[in-house]
């Protein structure tokens, strides 16, 4: 028997039933539900640390997708989301504006923005993701769907600003925007929530990126983002490919005002490595950081994270397996840092899941739909 009590306002309500008083049909039915919400809860976290899913309903003969607390689906009636693939280059054309996509087609090929480049080549070879067994992304199709998965991922929690995109824009500062998008999402799938610096404050190029909050053990570290230019690569108009001068952009970083404990991520720009070289070009990435780490003794970050991801670059036969990625930990940084072992540990298994896309939509959930069925 359910007995009903009143509230203040002499309202009667129906307490909640308790799960014990359910029928043992509907309480098998909720423990299944729970059990599939957290086999795709932990499936979601070993692939996508704790960045937001891709979640997307069926409504109205359309595929629409969740972003933050807007639902989108494709402007073109005529086409319609059937992977998360298809979505992430619709979400990209949008963000970056269709109307700014097209001008850049029109434009010689030396003078376009290298998205334009990355979706001419990249977008057919997409199009043969339908046979699986012989599909393999080239460089563009993955710079490009892991550029829009990274905005995805900031823009779903509300941590995508309009002067990132406008940086994502010019194709100058492309190289250096698309590696903070890199970073500012590493950070999330890493379990830190991120506050910008001001970017109106007047004090750009002398501010780090950002102030970043690891939500677990609550340490906040500043974060600094670097990539070594090189000429015809990633938009850049200089610097040399075979010299690899880390040490000026190490400088510039650790010189910069910072007041607590801070994380520099540099990236080596370097599209040509290969796993084979990747020793030789290691040791030369080591040195150059040495020569930092013995003139600024007294001033060196916590952390260093030295990355290099030849996919960003549109590198032809590229693969996430290229990726390289170090975690360089200075013997006398200027600022104790709380729980180092758990943020050492945060940011490596991020940087590890970097090389997973969504296959499919809601793709935990479907998968707990398989291992229950």
């Amino acid at each position: 028997m359910t007995e009903q009590k009143s509230n203040e306002a002499g309202q009667k309500f129906t307490p909640t039933v308790s799960f014990d008083e359910l029928s043992s049909e509907m309480q098998a039915t909720i423990r299944k539900l729970q059990a599939k919400s957290k086999i795709g809860d932990n499936y979601h976290k070993t692939y996508f640390g704790n960045s937001p899913p891709i979640v997307s309903v069926e409504a109205f003969g359309r595929r629409m997708v969740a972003i933050g607390g807007k639902i989108v689906h494709s402007d073109d009636p005529n086409y319609d989301w059937e992977t998360p693939s298809d979505f992430l280059v619709s979400y990209l054309k949008s963000k970056l504006g269709i109307n700014w996509l097209s001008q850049e087609f029109q434009k010689n090929l030396k003078d376009q923005h290298e998205v334009a480049k990355w979706y001419m080549k990249g977008v057919p070879n997409l199009e043969k993701a339908n046979d699986n067994r012989w599909w393999k992304p080239n460089g563009k199709a993955l710079a490009l769907l892991h550029l829009a998965y990274d905005l995805f991922v900031l823009d779903n929690i509300g941590k995508l600003p309009a002067f990132l995109i406008d940086r994502l824009r010019v194709n100058d500062n492309f190289n250096g925007a698309r590696y903070e998008v890199f970073v500012f999402s590493t950070l999330i799938r890493a379990g830190f929530d991120i506050i910008y610096s001001d970017e109106r404050s007047g004090l750009s190029g002398r501010v780090p990126e950002c102030l970043a909050t690891h939500l677990e053990s609550q340490a906040q570290v500043y974060v600094e983002a670097k990539t070594r230019n090189v000429k015809n690569v990633m938009g850049s108009k200089q610097g040399k490919s075979k010299k690899i001068r880390l040490y000026d952009k190490l400088k510039d970083a650790i010189e910069k005002n910072i007041s607590g404990p801070y994380i520099i991520f540099i990236d080596t720009n370097l599209p040509e490595l290969k796993a084979e070289k990747g020793n030789i070009k290691l040791e030369k990435i080591r040195a150059e950081y040495k020569k930092v780490e013995t003139k600024y003794k007294d001033s060196m970050p916590n952390i260093v994270c030295v990355t290099n991801i030849p996919f960003h670059y549109g590198a032809d036969y590229s693969s996430p397996n290229h990726n390289m990625i170090g975690l360089l930990i200075p013997h006398y940084p200027k600022h104790k840092l709380n729980s180092m072992g758990k943020l050492i540990e945060s940011i490596d298994s991020s940087l590890k899941k970097y090389n997973f896309l969504p296959k499919e939509f809601n793709e935990g959930q479907a998968y707990a739909d398989k291992l229950l069925e």
